[in-house]
């Protein structure tokens, strides 16, 4: 029979395991680690090395936490913005990135603050809610610690009436105003000044003035909790017989009967007043007092936090609470909107869709509550078989929202229908059974703009920390890889990095703090010793000897290393606990290993693996002879090693043989192939001859090498149809 010929030259359908292999459309892959999408030439799509990670510090923070919440925020100084990425840690503190790329302890509370010192959590709380609003940065806990910030300096969210005042008479100094013998009321509110909050009224307190030089005196006795919420206070009056609200008083007396004050707002270290007014000054004071509940903090059980038509959001298990527009301290007491739960349900996020959209996220459906005003919202629910599995799984991206299911993994909402993408393209046993569903309330979400992406960082099985990375390009609505590994991600956030490059940033679980580069393709190894052989003395080893490893800071401390055989074949890639300049401590023991064998490590290798489609030439029945494997490879960062073998009816195990195809050599016919469609560094046009019968055949490519990177642009296989007779 005649000789058989299939060219693939694009990738844009990315991986797809949902279904066979080799039903899978020519221009998808079957696997793929660490593999990700590169644009080349004539509008196709390659598959390129995932980028590589920056150190932001070298050195991890004390008692290297995990940074298990980040988000960017913007303070307006009045003339310019600064911009920060806040994170927050698993040991309870808080840390702003500064645009220079360092990290700074930011909270620093008061002396009276009811949380540890120098902590803006209790140490070992769940994962942290945020939002921007109004200048200020609030956060929450699962804990319900709640937290608000004006640039680096703590403010309280919400304040508490003033809970022990007295009012009395008071003999008036002389040549002071004559009050008119009236029984007044009186109530007091606390204000702070740097956040603009003030509390709802006090209790309402009466006074009565039995004749002329009479004075009314209020005299506040705080607690020191008080005091640390409080900048200042202020007294409300009315005359029961003229007046039916209270109104602000704007001037004050000490004691000596001087003006101490004249807009409203008393000092809290000052803790008496006197009021000495005319009754022409109490008849035109403007400002009514609030009522005893409309300014309330919010809820104390809340756990959830956003911004939503120019007011806070906030929620606990299964209700939502919402501010005065523009002021995000004032909560009512009537200010909330239960939500329609199930047995065991619960709110688990909030997330603003559109100006006229507020998604609310519970453990098995989805609502949203549409309109901007309290008066016209409308509670609906969006799809009550699909929830979500984790509040900071959620992730805002152009004209949609993703977020992760606990039965169906990822998925994406376009404002009318929620799409199960995960379970689509990558089948539910990839983004279920496959993980650890013990840890679904830690996936952690990312919005990589630059690039079209949005990442999941999630749990392998029998991991305690977020191990793999689920990768979504929403331009081409493909994943790019079946994951991505040797990334440790406990969270996310997109800012400027300090190349002026929007990047994705990383919060790592031992204190240390990264962010993509699309033009670093090594994992935070910033210099020193990647790659060297070994021949191991002991069957397991947990320690690597060398020369010349990295050691400022923390060193390599928990980077990867990477180990493959005598033929290329990966072995195990375990993370590095510490090291000297000489030796590499390992996390967990590398086994087995073959003595007098030379092992070759590499050391923050981004462990590219990609595997072609399964060919069969849509003859699924008939046996062929797989004559020869074509490929074209790119280099952009440079020379590299490839190593390139093949599968056999779809056997997982990688098989020989396996070629050592250097990139920047040109080894065949490149008349016969189209290199415009690359133009990077290097470039490797190739035949591997492969010699093996079978039904169905993939391809198979490795690349180890650090700060290298490979460009999958073309495959080819020749093949001749051999019959039946394997089925015979």
């Amino acid at each position: 029979m005649a000789d058989s010929y299939k060219e693939f030259v694009d990738w844009a359908s990315g991986v797809i395991t949902s279904i066979d292999g080799d039903q899978i459309p020519e221009n998808a892959f079957s696997k793929g680690i660490n593999t990700s999408f590169v644009k080349s030439g004539l509008g196709r799509t390659s598959i390129g090395t995932r980028p590589g990670l920056n150190t932001v510090n070298t050195t991890a923070l004390t008692s290297s936490p995990a940074i298990h919440w980040q988000a960017p925020y913007s303070y307006n100084t009045g003339s310019a913005y600064t911009n920060y990425v806040a994170l927050c840690t698993a040991d309870g503190k808080l840390y702003y990135r500064q645009s220079n790329d360092t990290l700074t302890a930011a909270f620093a509370p008061p002396s009276n603050f009811p949380a540890p010192a120098s902590l803006c959590f209790s140490a070992g709380t769940s994962p942290v809610d945020g939002t921007v609003l109004d200048n200020r940065l609030f956060l929450v806990n699962d804990a319900s610690e709640r937290r608000s910030l004006v640039n680096q300096t703590y403010v309280p969210w919400g304040l508490s009436p003033i809970a022990s005042w007295v009012t009395a008479e008071n003999t008036a100094i002389t040549g002071g105003n004559s009050m008119p013998a009236e029984t007044y009321d009186v109530t007091v509110t606390s204000y702070n000044s740097t956040s603009g909050g003030e509390s709802s009224s006090s209790t309402l307190k009466t006074v009565t003035l039995g004749g002329a030089n009479r004075r009314i005196s209020v005299t506040i006795s705080p607690s020191s909790a008080e005091t640390a919420q409080y900048t200042h206070w202020r007294i409300f009056i009315r005359r029961q017989t003229t007046q039916s609200k209270l109104y602000k008083v704007l001037t004050f007396e000490n004691v000596a009967g001087a003006d101490i004050v004249t807009d409203g707002n008393i000092p809290i270290a000052t803790t008496a007043a006197y009021l000495d007014l005319s009754a022409a000054t109490i008849a035109t004071q403007i400002t009514a007092a609030p009522s005893t509940s409309e300014n309330d903090p919010p809820a104390s059980s809340i756990t959830h936090v956003t911004a939503f038509g120019r007011r806070l959001i906030c929620a606990d298990g299964r209700n939502i609470y919402w501010s005065k527009q523009d002021q995000a301290d004032n909560f009512g007491t009537n200010n909330f909107e239960p939500i329609e739960t199930g047995e065991g349900d619960q709110i688990i996020g909030l997330h603003q869709y559109s100006d006229e959209l507020l998604m609310i996220f519970l453990t098995t459906g989805t609502w949203g509550l549409y309109g901007n005003d309290p008066q016209t919202w409308a509670l609906k629910p969006i799809d009550l078989t699909i929830g979500c599995a984790s509040r900071n799984s959620i992730v805002s991206m152009p004209g949609n929202i993703a977020w992760w299911d606990r039965a169906v993994g990822p998925v994406i909402y376009d404002g009318t229908d929620i799409n199960r993408v995960g379970q689509m393209l990558l089948g539910l046993a990839a983004v279920t059974t496959e993980l650890n569903s013990t840890r679904s309330a830690f996936i952690y979400a990312g919005h990589d703009p630059a690039a079209d992406r949005i990442v999941w960082s999630v749990s392998s099985l029998g991991s305690s920390i977020n191990d793999r990375l689920l990768v979504f390009n929403y331009a081409l609505r493909r994943f790019e890889a079946s994951y991505w590994s040797t990334i440790d991600a406990a969270s996310f956030a997109t800012a400027v990095n300090t190349g002026s490059e929007t990047s994705l940033y990383l919060g790592g679980y031992y204190g240390q703090l990264f962010y993509f580069s699309t033009t670093y393709k090594n994992d935070g190894v910033p210099s020193g010793t990647l790659t060297g052989e070994f021949i191991p003395a002991t069957t397991s080893i947990t320690e690597i000897a060398g020369t010349g490893f990295y050691t400022t800071g923390s060193g390599l401390a928990n980077r990867y290393v990477v180990i493959v055989d005598g033929d290329y074949l990966p072995v195990d890639r375990v993370r590095i606990t510490s090291n000297t300049a000489s030796a590499l401590t390992l996390a967990t023991a590398v086994t087995p290993l073959v003595l007098s064998t030379t092992y070759t490590y590499y050391i923050g290798s981004p462990d590219f693996r990609f595997y072609g489609r399964w060919m069969d030439f849509d003859q699924p029945f008939l046996r062929k002879r797989f004559d020869r494997l074509y490929y074209h490879f790119g280099a952009p960062s440079g020379i590299a090693d490839a190593y390139v073998s093949t599968q056999l009816e779809f056997d997982e195990d990688v098989s020989t043989p396996v070629t050592n195809s250097v990139l920047g050599e040109s080894l065949w016919d490149t008349a016969d192939w189209d290199a415009a469609t690359w133009t990077g560094s290097a470039s490797l046009k190739q035949r591997l001859s492969v010699g093996r019968s079978g039904t169905a055949l993939r391809p198979v490519i490795f690349v180890y090498t650090p700060g290298r990177e490979l460009i999958v642009q073309k495959l080819a296989i020749m093949a001749r149809m051999l019959g039946d007779r394997y089925y015979a």
